[in-house]
């Protein structure tokens, strides 16, 4: 029997195995454009301004919202135009 032909005993390893408990995950409600839009004055802002801080989201979290609300609210930095004097 030559060397390439035999094939290698490999003795099993014991594995411990280790039990991991159920975590018990906090849902957050996620809240519908319209229900966020229609909510505005939670937000402290008028439908309007919800509607365009919330125009390219389907859904949010509140956190998520009154950060989309805060971003939406937030000056655009200036611009500058090259060759502009």
């Amino acid at each position: 029997m030559s060397s390439r032909t035999r094939k290698k005993e490999v003795e099993p390893k014991e594995v411990e195995v280790k039990a991991v408990e159920a975590v018990e995950v906090e849902q957050v409600p996620r809240f519908s454009k319209a229900d966020l839009i229609a909510s505005a004055a939670t937000f402290g802002v008028m439908p309007e301004v919800a509607a365009g801080a919330f125009f390219h989201v389907e859904d949010a979290t509140e956190a998520e919202a009154k950060q989309l609300i805060t971003d939406f609210l937030q000056k655009p930095k200036e611009v500058v135009k090259e060759g502009a004097n």
